[in-house]
């Protein structure tokens, strides 16, 4: 097994020894920072109960604590993203970018919310492009509670 492998399994592990704070925890930092996905423990939590209050309580942490940590990504983005482009970009790969993000940003976060696609990048993004912050959430809460959703039914 990979030091990697373990390192990942020892992390979960943690956060599923504390529940659904643990839960929180690592659905908040996997979305700016971190790079284990909470489907490893949303999943397991899930199918270990049929009680409909567990299942709720499920959904609603791992998903309102992704929209949180999202919001950490955009911070990220807009507060050092820019100069950081700027520095090791091109103009023309800097107004390209932007303009990308301007043009499919929304459909972008809600792909990312949704899919395993690494939501944290395009959080990271948004920021940079200076993404309209209430669009972000917004649309990142319905990607995510969609994908949360479906795991926990």
């Amino acid at each position: 097994m990979s030091s990697w492998t373990t390192l990942s399994n020892q992390v979960t592990e943690w956060f599923a020894e504390i529940g659904l704070v643990g839960l929180g925890l690592m659905s908040f930092t996997e979305a700016f920072i971190q790079p284990i996905p909470p489907d490893a423990l949303v999943i397991p939590m899930a199918a270990s109960t049929s009680d409909p209050i567990r299942l709720i309580s499920i959904f609603l942490v791992v998903t309102l604590s992704s929209v949180l940590g999202s919001l950490i990504a955009w911070w990220m983005g807009d507060k050092w993203g820019q100069p950081l482009l700027e520095r090791f970009a091109s103009k023309s790969a800097v107004n390209k970018f932007n303009t990308l993000v301007k043009r499919y940003g929304t459909f972008g976060i809600f792909i990312a919310a949704f899919t395993p696609i690494p939501y944290k990048v395009l959080g990271w993004c948004a920021g940079i492009g200076r993404m309209d912050r209430h669009t972000f959430v917004l649309v990142g809460f319905v990607g995510r509670s969609m994908r949360f959703g479906l795991e926990v039914l």
